[in-house]
């Protein structure tokens, strides 16, 4: 689980070894990827992704579960996510 009110990555790499239930806002700056290794991101009630102005996040080998329209958001046109091997 990963939890907080808030959580912030800067130019972070993540991998997971196991499900990760998000719970909290989480924004990413700069050059950001999550690699899933075959394993899911669920979201609870609090849980999403926002990249930044500017930012890039790319997800690999990761299940998304719990999706709803709030999850992703791009704070500005020069953000991007980019799915590589996602399971929605």
């Amino acid at each position: 689980e990963i939890a907080g009110n808030t959580l912030m990555f800067d130019s972070a790499k993540v991998a997971f070894n196991s499900d990760v239930l998000l719970t909290a806002a989480t924004t990413f700056k700069g050059t950001c990827e999550l690699n899933g290794n075959g394993h899911a991101l669920k979201f609870d009630a609090d849980g999403s992704l926002c990249i930044a102005a500017g930012a890039t996040l790319t997800l690999n080998n990761v299940i998304i579960k719990d999706i709803t329209d709030r999850i992703f958001y791009c704070a500005a046109d020069t953000a991007k996510i980019i799915f590589n091997n996602v399971i929605i």
